[in-house]
């Protein structure tokens, strides 16, 4: 019976001194878990990291191909001004010989001495019919302002009619026309200027 009972202290010692090893056993093992989940957050962390940097990086590649197509737009706006700056350099050299070649077209001495005749006739033909010469030079002016026009292409402008005074009042009523009686009046030369 001692046998017995020494056999059952072994084997209840070596049960605990089992239980005692695989308690440590798991202790170490939870310890290790906790490290491995530990290390697994950490690479996750690190994972996210490294995505955002990526992300980052995408970003700031794009946003290099932009700069680089805005240079090569700006470049080729460059080129495009010195083409139109040489452009303008040639043309402002190139404008004073035309506007000239247009003037001498123009404005010959032939043409100038026709405008004059035909001036000098309509001044003389108002004067007599009996107009007054203020008027009839007011509206020999008229005339050679549209002739001119005529010749150099601008359109001719009438005046603009008077507008109302600021403070309300009407316009004044335009002048009368003086009354047109026919009179002989001495030749008119128009080399004449009136004093």
């Amino acid at each position: 019976m001692m046998f017995s009972k020494n056999r059952d202290e072994a084997m209840e010692q070596a049960k605990e001194k089992i239980q005692q090893e695989m308690e440590r056993d798991r202790l170490r093992l939870d310890r290790e878990r906790e490290k491995l989940e530990n290390e697994r957050a950490q690479l996750e962390k690190l994972r996210d990291e490294l995505d955002a940097r990526a992300d980052k990086l995408d970003e700031l590649e794009d946003q290099l191909e932009d700069m680089e197509d805005e240079l090569e737009d700006t470049e080729e706006e460059l080129e495009d001004t010195e083409s139109v700056k040489e452009l303008l350099d040639v043309m402002s050299e190139r404008i004073p010989v035309l506007m000239r070649g247009i003037n001498d077209a123009v404005y010959t001495p032939e043409s100038m001495a026709n405008i004059a005749t035909s001036l000098a006739t309509y001044y003389r033909t108002l004067v007599d019919a009996g107009m007054d010469k203020n008027l009839a030079i007011d509206l020999t002016m008229i005339q050679a302002t549209q002739m001119n026009s005529m010749v150099t292409g601008h359109g001719f402008r009438p005046p603009r009619p008077a507008s109302p005074a600021r403070s309300g009042r009407p316009a004044p009523a335009p002048r009368p026309m003086p009354s047109v009686q026919p009179r002989r009046t001495e030749e008119f030369d128009p080399h004449e200027t009136e004093a």
